[in-house]
Formats: structure tokens, sequence, C-alpha cells
């Protein structure tokens, strides 16, 4: 029964999956923490590219420069084994950005501005991003 339910989720999932590429014409790319999360979804990414459900789209790791060395090496190990992982490097550290940048709510979403001048920077839904 466990097993039947399982299953059920992976191809609910891998409909989502389809469903989302369809709509953006497959311009769209994957996020790729390189924790759980993500690896998940980029397994089940790689299960519809198998079944022809999908194309191949770019997975972007975005370094914010503060992850342990076992992520840097389970996304090199991913990149080498599993799929081309493009790496974004900022020209600023995270902390540094945490420092120059105030973080507001406003309208149900979270936003970077910096301390000086109100620039916006970054959005997220209310919820999407846990403190």
């Amino acid at each position: 029964m466990e097993l039947e339910n399982l299953e059920m989720k992976v191809e609910t999932a891998l409909f989502r999956i389809k469903d989302l590429y369809d709509r953006t014409d497959g311009k769209c790319v994957l996020s790729f923490s390189g924790g759980k999360d993500s690896t998940i979804v980029a397994e089940l990414y790689l299960i519809a590219m198998a079944r022809g459900m999908v194309g191949d789209i770019s997975f972007i790791f975005a370094d914010t420069q503060v992850e342990y060395d076992a992520i840097y090496r389970f996304i090199e190990w991913f990149n080498e084994n599993r799929h081309e992982v493009v790496y974004l490097k900022p020209r600023k550290p995270f902390a540094q950005v945490l420092k120059e940048y105030e973080v507001i709510r406003e309208n149900g979403y979270k936003r970077f501005k910096k301390k000086d001048n109100q620039t916006v920077i970054f959005d997220f839904i209310e919820g999407e991003d846990d403190d």
C-alpha cells in the first residue's frame, strides 16, 4: 500500500514537471542547491527526461559561498555523474549582501533593499524563504 502511494506521488510530480515545462515552452531552469529537496526534484526531472516527457534544461547552482564542503563535493559528483550543473558565483559573498541590504516585508513579499538608496535586488514570496 505504501509503495503504491509513493508511486502515485512520483507520477503526480512527473505530471507537474511536464506541465510546468510545457507552460514555459521549455524556457526554464532547475535551481539546484545540492540539498535533499533539490536533489529529489533533479532526479524526478531526469526521470521525466528519460521518459521523453521533457527536454533537457540547465541545472543552476547559485553559490552563496556559505555552503558546507560536503555540498560542494556532492554538486561536483552530480555534475560529473548525473547532469551538468552550471555554477553561478556572486560578485559579493552573501554575508556582505546581508550587511549592505535590509530585508523588508510588504504586500506578502520579502525584498532586499540597499540601505542607502532603496534599490530592490530580489523578491521572495512570503513563506517560500523561511528566516
